[in-house]
């Protein structure tokens, strides 16, 4: 039972490290190889289009960087793997921190879209949705 506990800690170890490293660099300038890069290159956008979606970029950036993250630790964690205990409710709340700020950084990206999909044309928009349906979830 006590190796159980013991994989299960190091494997939650490893997630929240993952995850930790994941978010620690979430606020800072996002990976640009995305659905914006494809935008640009698929849409046939206007010099004026492609100044907006860097302002607009720019500003979700900023936001997502603004993320509180001081509430995000490893410590029930690391007290469960040197002590050999399992904290249910502490593993569960720090999991839950580390949800709250995916769930920020998903929505000031999800709302970056829209509003990059409000400086395109209708033809744009409509080649916009079909790419979003075809993205990967």
């Amino acid at each position: 039972m006590k190796i159980t506990h013991s994989l299960s800690a190091i494997a939650l170890s490893l997630s929240l490290v993952f995850a930790g490293s994941a978010m620690a660099q979430a606020p800072g300038p996002v990976n640009h190889g995305s659905i914006e890069d494809m935008i640009v290159k698929t849409l046939e956008l206007t010099p004026d289009q492609v100044s907006k979606i860097k302002a607009i970029r720019a500003e979700s950036d900023q936001q997502i960087a603004g993320i509180d993250q001081s509430k995000l630790s490893n410590q029930a964690l690391q007290g469960a793997i040197k002590h050999g205990t399992w904290d249910d409710g502490a593993i569960r709340r720090e999991l839950a921190e580390v949800g709250k700020v995916q769930q920020e950084v998903r929505y000031y990206r999800t709302k970056k879209i829209y509003e990059i999909s409000k400086v395109l044309t209708a033809d744009q928009k409509v080649k916009l949705a079909e790419m979003l349906d075809s993205a990967p979830h």
